[in-house]
């Protein structure tokens, strides 16, 4: 082998060494980076205050008119028994 076949390998292999390096320092595990390292579990006791409930109110008729009026009559009937079962206190977003 000639020194211009040698010499691109022996510099592409420094260069290969080289660039990686840096990047194995930079993505190494936690036991050799500096800094503050921690693990840990938590449970949070807090109850949530807000649930959220999306519903499918189906409603027929011969027309869009009549579908629609079905429509807000079944409306209006589940908000007056989620009112009545929570005893009036629907908060937002009930009529």
């Amino acid at each position: 082998m000639t020194i211009n076949r040698i010499l691109p390998a022996i510099a592409g292999v420094f260069l290969c060494v080289w660039c990686v390096a840096p990047l194995h320092a930079q993505f190494s595990g936690p036991e050799t980076a500096a800094g503050v390292v921690g693990t840990g579990v938590v449970t949070i006791e807090r109850q949530p205050n807000v649930m959220r409930l999306q519903l499918m109110l189906p409603a027929d008729g011969k027309d869009v008119k009549e579908a629609l009026a079905a429509l807000k009559a079944r409306e209006a009937a589940g908000h007056a028994q989620h009112d009545e079962s929570s005893g009036g206190s629907g908060g937002p977003g009930s009529a």
